[in-house]
């Protein structure tokens, strides 16, 4: 696997590099990110820690910043041992200006609280698409405001951000600005957004 991430790390910095000038000429306050999925099991390897942080410093260098994105929540099936690991290299990664999101956050999954409250996580993404989904088959507007508050009360909490992934098409789009998501990914674009 670190041959794999090593090749991912040395794509995104050369994309970074080829956005170099149009960060900079652009007069852009903000920072691009880039995330790359690295497996949590994976995080307990102090080597591809180093080389994260490497990557990191060199993103920086070039205006950006990486972030790195777990798709499941840690230490859910690893020994102690691993997750004292994974948790130090977290937040060595945490100490050299790395963020750290978690990909598809699911509502009904309590155990998110313990890492929230240990601010392991700089952004959250929620499906548009599979919520969409849940809110059609439930029909009940309760799952909305229970998420809503959920979502409002981990921002004030935590100052984590939310990113509404995958918003495809107007529906998902409509779903995603009534909820109070920070960032939107997806191939659905919205003119009003820039007024």
């Amino acid at each position: 696997m670190s041959g794999i991430y090593s090749e991912v790390l040395m794509q995104t910095r050369l994309i970074a590099f080829s956005l170099k000038d149009r960060n900079t000429t652009n007069g852009n306050k903000y920072l691009s990110r880039r995330f790359v999925c690295v497996g949590q099991s994976d995080l307990a390897n102090f080597a591809l820690t180093e080389e994260l942080i490497q990557a990191g410093a060199t993103l920086r260098e070039l205006g950006q910043t990486l972030v790195i994105a777990l798709n499941e929540l840690p230490l859910s099936a690893v020994s102690f041992a691993e997750k004292k690991k994974i948790l130090h290299n977290v937040y060595l990664l945490k100490d050299h200006g790395i963020e750290i999101a978690l990909d598809d956050y699911n509502i009904d999954d309590e155990r998110i609280e313990i890492f929230t409250t240990m601010n392991l996580f700089d952004y959250i993404k929620i499906s548009i698409s599979s919520l969409d989904l849940s809110l059609k088959l439930s029909g009940n507007p309760e799952l909305f405001n229970r998420l809503h508050e959920r979502m409002t009360m981990l921002s004030h909490n935590t100052k984590v951000s939310f990113i509404a992934d995958r918003v495809e098409h107007a529906a998902s789009h409509i779903l995603a600005r009534a909820l109070p998501f920070d960032y939107f990914q997806g191939s659905h674009y919205s003119p009003a957004d820039n007024l």
